[in-house]
């Protein structure tokens, strides 16, 4: 008897055991993943990553150019005025929508960016989405949508469309002035959403 009461308690220890660990696992499973940190990766050379700046930025300007002079042309043949604002809002828009995808479009590299041989590591290391970009490209975001609202108040006000205007070139100049003073090179797009601009591998 005493022998099989010993073997009883073994085996209820053993159950008891693995009960701990499969509860345990569970635990595990249904924890939340926390974002880990940028791969660490270094401040890439800031003159590669402003030629990729002017890269996508010339891309995004004849988009806009493109879209503003057609939009113009077709308001124009209603009145001059609604020409100019429709060009001024349609090339506004597609700037800020350049500006808010340009870092997905290329397997989360732009185009500038990926000419460099320069790329952006999300959150866990992993490649930037559409979402993450449009995160990272906020401040410029602005800046297009600035645009846009400037043509609409430059019907109305023409001080408050320079002050838009100044308020924009703000942000721009903000933006590069981290990238040059940040130890990581990482400017407010960068904090926002969780990236970082590395050397591609």
């Amino acid at each position: 008897p005493r022998r099989c009461l010993g073997r009883f308690s073994e085996r209820g220890k053993f159950m008891a055991e693995e009960e701990v660990k499969e509860e345990a696992k569970e635990e595990a499973a249904a924890a939340p993943e926390k974002d880990a940190a940028p791969a660490a990766g270094g401040k890439p050379p800031l003159v590669p990553r402003i030629i990729a700046a002017i890269i996508d930025s010339v891309i995004g300007a004849i988009a806009a150019v493109i879209v503003g002079i057609v939009l113009g042309i077709v308001g124009a043949f209603i009145n001059a005025t609604l020409g100019a604002v429709l060009a001024g809002v349609g090339s506004g828009l597609v700037s800020a929508a350049w500006m808010g995808i340009r870092d997905s479009v290329m397997q989360g590299r732009s185009p500038g960016k990926k000419f460099l041989g320069l790329t952006i590591v999300g959150p866990g290391g992993k490649p930037v989405t559409r979402e993450i970009s449009i995160k990272r490209n906020m401040p410029f975001i602005v800046t297009g949508l600035g645009s846009a609202v400037g043509a609409i108040l430059g019907l109305i006000m023409g001080l408050l469309n320079t002050i838009v205007s100044l308020a924009c070139l703000a942000i721009v100049v903000y933006e590069l002035y981290l990238v040059v003073t940040d130890k990581n090179g990482l400017r407010w797009g960068d904090k926002s959403a969780g990236t970082q601009v590395v050397k591609a591998a």
